[in-house]
Formats: structure tokens, sequence, C-alpha cells
């Protein structure tokens, strides 16, 4: 399939979905009409479709300001609905933060730290309290974390995983069946409402899209062997600089498979919009955690707490009119946690069960009621991120300052990202009273949040299989679930001193 042909697939998908909207004018309405609008409650009946891209960065995005078409459809999502434009993720891999997703709990409270560790019983999921509330619920994912076997499963009536195949199959792409399981049940015709969750795997390593997507903007690469786990891993675990050229080669490959993933929910809205079923829907896009392309001399994810492997994207489309157009056109720049988004479902979906601890609902900033001095803000918790242990790296972010803490050396750091958003300048030691109040939140953070943890993790030990799943994904887990270096080929030059090479 050539470039033309893929582009209008991929036109006709989003066309098909995006027709009403277009003719009703959904783009970029006031902000002042969703103001006053009370939200609580006000998405009760509606269905729920959570669709989760596993590794999407930011800034690779056309809404998020890349300048390449990587996903058009989802920018017609946002343009649409309502785009959260500074979203952290509760922990730079899938395992911790998709726990927090489910839980509406940080790290901390939750444990599910290593791979092998389990959902505690004692944490209600999002999907028990759609269940409880006369939902039903469905759950599919290819990523061999997201799995029933370590509880993800709890609350939905099916949940299916589905074998990505990755080194089996010619490409890494989503699986068919996967696909033919989630239209079935988007189809069904149960008249209860329903909660959706799909975790699509693509743009996630390897980076090996389809020839037809390949083409789109790595048309000089025969294959997709520069972004394969083999080539990636010395890059990803700082072993191995990347030249230029490989460089740009391994973005162009990552974000064909971004186009690629944004034509399967291109596919699903055109599915949506015929079936009548998209304005019964509210619609949220998202990803568990970035992906580094060389900053700080890492590739991939995991290993940092930098904000190319945190920043995240978050788009909510609601149906045409809901709640007087509160969520149509909007646009939210405050700083928010991935986390939040949880008890931000639960009250706007009217749901019941304990509140979230250490996150919080964001209706009050979509309806207006966190308008302080013309700023839209975000109170309560503060936004934290952390790596997996031992010596994990923490950061916490108040505004554009953000302090990193390093376990293992013990060391603070300080960025201003609003003045260096590549976090290039530390100002821990210029400015240490600026650095004085976030260490001290960090600090007051752990003391609150880990003595309230479900204490001693639960887990089961990985089998074979399991590890050679995540090993074709590049985690590589021992068999206890701590993540080391893979047995290897003998490291390569160590990464440069000096600051590392602009995001291309």
């Amino acid at each position: 399939m050539g470039r033309a042909n893929v582009e209008a697939r991929v036109a006709e998908w989003a066309g098909a979905a995006f027709a009403l909207l277009a003719a009703a004018g959904l783009v970029l309405l006031p902000l002042a009409c969703a103001d006053r609008t009370p939200l609580v409650g006000s998405a009760r009946g509606l269905d729920l479709f959570v669709t989760l891209i596993d590794a999407a960065a930011a800034d690779r995005i056309g809404a998020y300001g890349a300048e390449r078409a990587t996903t058009p459809f989802l920018d017609q999502l946002a343009a649409a609905g309502t785009r959260f434009d500074e979203v952290t993720a509760a922990a730079p891999y899938t395992l911790a933060s998709v726990a927090s997703l489910f839980t509406g709990e940080h790290p901390d409270v939750h444990q599910v730290l290593h791979a092998g560790d389990v959902l505690p019983g004692a944490l209600e999921t999002l999907a028990e309290r759609f269940a409880a509330a006369g939902y039903r619920t469905h759950g599919v994912s290819s990523n061999a974390h997201v799995h029933s076997r370590y509880g993800f499963a709890r609350g939905f009536e099916s949940f299916g995983w589905h074998d990505p195949m990755v080194g089996r199959t010619a490409h890494h792409t989503v699986p068919a069946e996967l696909i033919r399981e989630v239209e079935q049940h988007l189809l069904s015709d149960d008249p209860r409402p329903a909660f959706h969750y799909v975790h699509l795997m693509p743009p996630h390593a390897p980076y090996d899209p389809p020839p037809e997507f390949r083409r789109l903007f790595a048309p000089e690469l025969a294959d997709g062997s520069l972004g394969s786990i083999d080539n990636l891993t010395p890059l990803t675990f700082g072993s191995r600089r990347a030249a230029p050229a490989e460089m740009q080669a391994i973005v162009d490959l990552y974000d064909s498979s971004l186009r690629y993933a944004d034509s399967v929910l291109a596919r699903f809205g055109a599915l949506l919009e015929r079936e009548g079923r998209l304005e019964r829907t509210l619609w949220i896009v998202l990803s568990d955690h970035g992906e580094a392309f060389g900053e700080h001399g890492y590739f991939q994810h995991s290993r940092l707490v930098v904000e190319p492997m945190v920043h995240v994207p978050l788009v909510l489309r609601a149906p045409r009119g809901f709640a007087g157009g509160a969520l149509a056109g909007r646009r939210v720049a405050a700083p928010i946690s991935l986390v939040d988004m949880t008890p931000t479902l639960v009250e706007l979906f009217g749901l019941g069960g304990r509140d979230s601890r250490s996150a919080q609902s964001l209706v009050p900033l979509l309806d207006g009621r966190s308008v302080q001095g013309g700023q839209v803000t975000r109170g309560g918790p503060p936004i934290v991120t952390r790596t997996a242990g031992p010596a994990p790296y923490t950061a916490l972010r108040q505004g554009d300052r953000k302090a990193i803490y390093h376990a293992g050396t013990r060391r603070w750091q300080l960025y201003d990202l609003a003045s260096d958003p590549g976090e290039q300048h530390d100002l821990a030691g210029s400015r240490p009273g600026e650095l004085a109040p976030l260490r001290g939140a960090l600090e007051d953070w752990w003391q609150r949040w880990r003595p309230h943890s479900v204490g001693a993790r639960n887990r089961v030990e990985l089998t074979a299989e399991e590890q050679a799943h995540l090993g074709a994904i590049g985690y590589f887990p021992s068999p206890g679930g701590e993540e080391t270096a893979p047995p290897a080929k003998p490291p390569a030059e160590p990464p440069p001193l000096q600051p590392p090479p602009k995001r291309p």
C-alpha cells in the first residue's frame, strides 16, 4: 500500500468519525460557556471509552506541537474536546503508571513497582467501581505487564490479553484479534452503559510499523531494524551513543509507529460514528509514559523522571452538547498528574467508593471552581513521579519548578521548566531558596503516604514465558521482578558528559 493509499484510508476513517462534528462547528468554543457548568455526575449513563497508546511522547503528537502529521485523528479529537497540556505520569514505565490509573493512587501507595507485583485487593479499581454502578465492563491489552495474572482484570466482566507476537511476526502491530474483540464489544446490544479499556502497544518499541506506514516518514529505510530492541537496548541503558543519522532514523520509525496507532484510533472512531454510538460516548485518549530519544544520554523510558519520559498526552472528547459544551474546544494548561484521571472519572460518572488519597478530581478545574485570578490552578496533592527501586529517582513539580531526588546518591536537582524545558541547567546549588519548599513538599509526601501504603508487596513469580514477553518489548526483569540490564554484549562507549543532543 502506497503513501497515497495510507493517507486516503486514514482520512476516510477520520472523516467518517468527525463529519457531524465539523458540521456542528464544535471547535474552540469559548471557555466562558463552561465556567459555571456543573459537571458532577453529568456523565452518568454515557459509555466510557479509555484508549491508552503505550509510550506516546506528547511532543511527537500534532495537537501538542509536532510538525509532522503523526496523529491526524487524535488531533481532531483534541480540537473537538479537552486537551490537557501538562500531564505528568505517575511513573515513567507501564506497570506502576497503569496501576495508578486503575486505582487512583500513587505508586508509593499501591506499591506495584516491579514485574510480578499484583494490584492489592485493598484498593478498589476503576472497573470495579463501574461494575458496581451497573456498567458492563470490558478490557483488552497486549502489554505483558497489563495482564489478568497481575490483577488488572479485576472488575472487568471480560478482559482479553492478546499476545502481540513481538519478534515472531514481521512487524510490531496491534493484533487483529484485539481489534476484533474491541469492535465486538463496542457494538454489543447489551442495553447497559459500558466502560471499555483498550491498551494499544504501538508506538512502544520495537519501532517497526507495517511498511505502508514506515514509508510515510522513513521511506529510505528498508526495514525497522534500527528500531529493534537489540539496537535500542544499549542506547536505552546509556552504554552506546547514537550518531545523528541513526537518531533521526529511530525517530522516523517511532513517528511511523505513532501514525499507525493513530490509524487504529481512527478505525474505532469510524465504527462508533457509523453505528451512532459516538454521541453517547465519553472518549479518553492518553498514554502511560513518554519516550526519550537521546536526552540525558538515554533512549526509551523507565530510567529517569525527565520530561520526555513522564510528559504524556491526555484528551477527553465528550458527546456534542454534553454539559452545555463544557468539554468542547477546551485547553487546560495547568500542570496535572495522570493519576488524577481516576477520581475525575469517579466524579463525572457519579460513582461510589472511597475517595483517592494521593490524587484529586479535576472536575473543579474543568467547571471553573479552580480559577483564581484568571489562572486555572490545581490544588491538592503535589505532582509526583518516580522510577522503580531500589534507588529510585523521584520528582515533584509545583508550577514550572521541578525538583528531582535520587535515592542512590542522595542528590537533589532543581529545574525551571519555563526557561529550561530540556532540564539542562540544575539550579539546586545556585537557588537553594527555591529548592527548599519543593524539597520540603516531597519529604512531607513521603511521610504522609508511605505509612499508608498497602503494605508488603503482593507478588507472583515470573515464568520464563512472561520474562520472554517482557524482554521482547525491552524490559529485562529478574525472576523477582527487578529490572536489570540484559546480559549482553560488552558495553560500548559511555554516554557523553556534555549536554545531550537537542530532541529531534
